[in-house]
């Protein structure tokens, strides 16, 4: 069964950002009114119990309330840097499987180029294949039988998401990268037997 995939565009992703900045921003907010909530309801329970503090005990007080502030700030940022390294270290792995796509596309090309070439140096022909267009050496490979119809049109669609990620029009789901190295994979040790 085909699966259908959604790509973001850029657009997307330009949203995508300035929500998780936003949400940055509300999380911070979130601490601060906490913390002006628990001093509003101190100075209530004070003032209710006609409590008389001297200038000590405000002092106290005010670096309590300052003591707050700093472990909520604290506890914000901490919160904001731990996810700050846990989206670096995804976009590592990400760029990693793009390596990996690109690399994997990249020695199908050259294998069946190297194919092309010394079938056309065997059979002694005429070639009117254009080596530089991998299209047209994929459309070879299916022309000779050597790849189906599934295969062939696998192979475009990745040319198609590998052109997408040159371009960077699109963010392409990780998983689904790793679908297409496996599948580019399996295409390439069907080009091989079949080449032995």
């Amino acid at each position: 069964m085909k699966k259908n995939y959604t790509y973001s565009n850029s657009n997307d992703y330009q949203f995508f950002l300035k929500k998780k900045s936003l949400r940055y921003v509300l999380k911070l907010y979130q601490y601060m009114g906490v913390l002006v909530g628990i001093i509003g309801c101190l100075y209530i329970v004070i003032s209710e119990l006609k409590i008389n503090l001297g200038a000590l005990q405000m002092k106290v007080l005010l670096l309590t309330a300052a003591g707050f502030m700093i472990a909520s700030m604290s506890k914000f940022f901490y919160e904001y840097l731990k996810e700050k390294e846990l989206d670096l270290e995804k976009s590592q792995q990400e760029r990693a499987i793009i390596s990996d796509f690109i690399l994997t596309l990249k020695t199908f090309e050259d294998y069946i180029t190297s194919y092309i070439k010394e079938y056309i140096k065997k059979k002694k022909i005429d070639p009117t294949i254009d080596l530089k267009s991998l299209n047209a050496k994929i459309d070879y490979l299916h022309d000779e039988h050597i790849i189906g119809q599934k295969e062939l049109h696998l192979l475009i669609r990745t040319i198609e998401i590998r052109n997408l990620i040159m371009h960077e029009e699109v963010t392409v789901p990780v998983n689904l990268l790793r679908e297409y190295i496996s599948e580019l994979d399996e295409i390439i040790a069907v080009v091989k037997d079949c080449c032995a």
